[in-house]
């Protein structure tokens, strides 16, 4: 049963949160971006499964509803951080943790301009510390939405898939948030910690009331599955491996495996690859710049720079594309100051070489 006490902790402590220092392998999701019927903007639409990056659907199957994961780092606070978030359309305007916030410059109230007008930046799109929060946009209209909501995303190692880095999960879902946050209390009341045992993550349906109605949606849940023995074996070791899936895979895994590093001195993350095993990946970033570079023989490249979460200061990145049309649409979503959901391969020689870009619409 969910301990309905064990409540979202939204407290954060200012810095460099410990799990940006590992490679993510990717991201997974809880929904599928369906297409209207008249080429509009797409929707997002809930599953009952996990979306996955390919290398993890070889090792469980297209539409897993359970996956083997373990956290590299023993802080709950780090591998499953949560906030309150103001979004607009697409767009992070405002970004709490019960105490303070951080907020776009063209985003403040009149009121709030005035009260910091001596320390404002130029930029309207530079991010101001330190407001209050929780604000009045907590607070449910009168048909129980808010402008501002919980957020929370889980960041894990599929051991079965790949120890070289986390996966992420960001989820909006205060019951999911609930159960992962009592499942992680659970674990370090039984063994002492969360990092480096084995834990399942699923999802289950549940109904839920939402404006009078009941409706079915499928929430995360987080568990373990050790007998009394293994957890006694637990507190005396300091490391213990999940069993091996069912779900075998149709080709070699290990050759999907892929390492992330920072290369010292280079402003960008490279990625070791066997030059023809490249393969399309996904990510949502905060655009940063988009300049054009000039090349030999009077051509030229446009060059893209871009970070996960501008405001946790994660590695810079850089996206290169020949494409005209492409750096057109990175341009318009920078000047917006929308996020950009960017598909890419990694070049044999470590390069991020840009294959899309779109608005990003978050889950």
């Amino acid at each position: 049963m969910i301990d309905e006490k064990v409540q979202p902790d939204f407290r954060r402590i200012k810095g460099f949160s410990e799990v940006t220092r590992i490679p993510r392998l990717g991201k997974i999701r809880l929904g599928i971006k369906m297409e209207t019927k008249n080429g509009g903007i797409g929707y997002p639409k809930e599953t009952d499964y996990f979306v996955c990056p390919v290398e993890v659907q070889r090792v469980y199957g297209v539409q897993p509803k359970e996956l083997d994961i373990m956290f590299p780092i023993d802080d709950e606070r780090d591998v499953f951080p949560q906030a309150y978030k103001w979004y607009a359309g697409k767009t992070l305007k405002c970004k709490g943790n019960g105490e303070y916030a951080s907020r776009r410059v063209q985003d403040l109230t009149e009121t709030q301009k005035k009260e910091r007008a001596d320390d404002l930046p130029d930029d309207p799109y530079a991010w101001v510390d330190d407001f209050p929060c929780p604000c009045p946009l907590l607070d449910p209209d009168e048909n129980g939405k808010s402008k501002c909501n919980k957020v929370a995303s889980l960041s894990f190692m599929l051991p079965n898939v790949s120890l070289a880095g986390v996966y992420q999960i960001d989820t909006r879902s205060a019951y999911s948030i609930i159960n992962i946050n009592s499942a992680l209390q659970l674990a370090r009341s039984m063994v002492g910690r969360i990092a480096m045992i084995p834990f399942k993550l699923r999802r289950i349906a549940q109904s839920i009331e939402y404006e009078g109605k009941m409706q079915t949606h499928y929430i995360l849940s987080l568990g373990h599955e050790l007998s009394i023995g293994q957890v006694q074996k637990m507190r005396g070791e300091p490391l213990m491996l999940p069993g091996r899936v069912s779900v075998k895979s149709r080709e070699n895994p290990g050759a999907m495996r892929t390492d992330f590093s920072e290369t010292p001195g280079s402003t960008g993350i490279m990625e070791d690859v066997t030059p023809g095993e490249s393969r399309p990946q996904e990510m949502d970033v905060d655009l940063l710049s988009v300049v054009k570079q000039p090349g030999k023989n009077d051509r030229y490249w446009w060059e893209i720079k871009a970070q996960e979460n501008r405001m946790e200061n994660t590695p810079l990145l850089e996206f290169l594309t020949l494409d005209d049309s492409l750096a057109a649409v990175a341009g318009a979503l920078h000047k917006d100051g929308l996020r950009a959901a960017v598909t890419y391969e990694v070049t044999a020689k470590g390069k991020f070489k840009l294959l899309g870009i779109d608005k990003e619409i978050p889950f």
